[in-house]
């Protein structure tokens, strides 16, 4: 999961997304300005690949934990945690970005 979000936010960090209502952050702002799309969606591209990369390496740090490898259950929900953790801190951070645009 975590590389599908670094692999996500590649084309956001370089511009390569134009506007559209389906890839992207997608507010009323950014929509309406094209300097806002680009601005909001390099900035969100960048913190969404360190999130990913911060995530890939937490959740192969939770494997090395003994407990948590012998527990199939409680390592998926703690890998959960940390993916949907990260992607939510994420997401508030960037939204309040373009809000401040």
């Amino acid at each position: 999961m975590s590389n599908v979000e670094v692999a996500l936010a590649v084309p956001l960090m370089y511009g390569r997304v134009k506007p559209n209502s389906l890839y992207g952050l997608r507010t009323e702002r950014t929509l309406r300005d094209e300097d806002a799309w680009y601005r909001g969606n390099a900035y969100g591209g960048r913190l969404f690949f360190r999130t990913g990369l911060v995530a890939l390496v937490a959740v192969i740090g939770l494997y090395c934990v003994p407990s948590l490898r012998d527990n199939f259950v409680a390592y998926n929900i703690a890998c959960g945690a940390v993916i949907v953790g990260g992607l939510l801190f994420t997401t508030v951070l960037v939204v309040r970005f373009v809000h401040s645009l």
